[in-house]
């Protein structure tokens, strides 16, 4: 008999939010444009991002809408490089992402 913490769903849950911590534990490189944004608190931050990583990033941003809906709002001011993972991750498993980061 499966307890709360060990149903198949919650382990799923759990490895999927492991993948989605080592991704964003991926350092994501630089590139010669440059995407800003700002965050909640004020904070401006700059991506430098090579134009491949961009362009792959809009594509699986954009399939992702398609499929689960917006992506979460913690999700926008990432690299582009870990949203797009996030995203391929997300549409290769079927699983939509958090509402909330996963803990890292």
């Amino acid at each position: 008999m499966d307890t709360p913490d060990s149903s198949p769903a919650v382990g799923r849950e759990q490895d999927f939010a492991a993948q989605c911590a080592r991704i964003l534990a991926t350092p994501p490189g630089d590139g010669v444009f440059r995407e800003e944004h700002v965050l909640p608190t004020g904070e401006r931050v700059t991506h430098g991002v090579p134009f491949a990583i961009g362009l792959a990033s809009l594509h699986f941003a954009g399939r992702y809408r398609v499929r689960f809906g917006p992506v979460p709002a913690w999700v926008e001011p990432l690299h582009p490089y870990h949203r797009r993972l996030l995203c391929e991750l997300a549409l290769t498993t079927g699983v939509a992402l958090p509402e909330q980061p996963p803990p890292s």
